[in-house]
This record gives C-alpha cells, structure tokens and sequence, in this order.
C-alpha cells in the first residue's frame, strides 16, 4: 500500500514533490503530479492543486508530450473553475469529494461553457 492508501498524505506529499523534483524526465513523473494535485483537492487546498499542475506544465516529461500538456491544461482549467465556484459560494474548504451535486453542475457548466 502506498503513503496515500494508507492515509499518510504527509508523506505521500512529500514523495510525490520529491518525485517531481529528481525525475523532471522521468515518463512517470506526470502520475506523480496528478496523484500530488488529487490529495490536495481532498484538502481542499485548490491553489496548490493549481500550483502542482502548473509546476508540472513546466516538467519536461509533460513537454515532450502534447497529449499529456493538453490534459494538464485541461485539469488545470478545471480546478480554477472549481476554485472559482466555491469562492463564490463561500465553500473553498470544502474537499473535492464533499462539493455538493448543486455546485458540481454548476462548475460543469461553467467549465464547459467559459464565458469568453
């Protein structure tokens, strides 16, 4: 079982940022930074879900791969709508698994049609 699984998100944290650090390269570093971001949605620490994502769009292994460079802008656009909605709605300490089903179809919406 991993740090995460077994609840350690300290120490996942910390591994996860390690592993991003020493192996920028590396074709596994992106799970790295997607685990990274997903614990800290669960904290409903959004900016530095944010932050992850746009540390990661930096890392070479996200670079060399377009597929992977439009996923993460992807994500990334999502969790600032998601932070943006629950701003709105006085709720940004609430974990990602905890948004109410009226909020999420509301940074559904929003996230599929962006207001230009």
């Amino acid at each position: 079982k991993s740090e995460k699984d077994r609840g350690n998100f300290e120490s996942a944290i910390d591994a996860y940022q390690q592993a991003l650090d020493d192996y920028p390269d590396n074709e596994y570093t992106p799970f790295a930074a997607v685990d990274l971001s997903a614990i800290y949605r669960e904290q409903a620490a959004y900016t530095k879900a944010i932050r992850v994502y746009e540390e990661a769009l930096e890392l070479p292994a996200v670079k060399k791969n377009s597929a992977v460079t439009a996923e993460f802008e992807k994500k990334l656009a999502y969790i600032k709508t998601v932070q943006a909605v629950l701003l709105r709605h006085h709720a940004l300490t609430t974990p990602f698994s905890k948004i109410p089903n009226e909020l999420l179809e509301e940074i559904e919406s929003e996230f599929n049609n962006p207001k230009s």
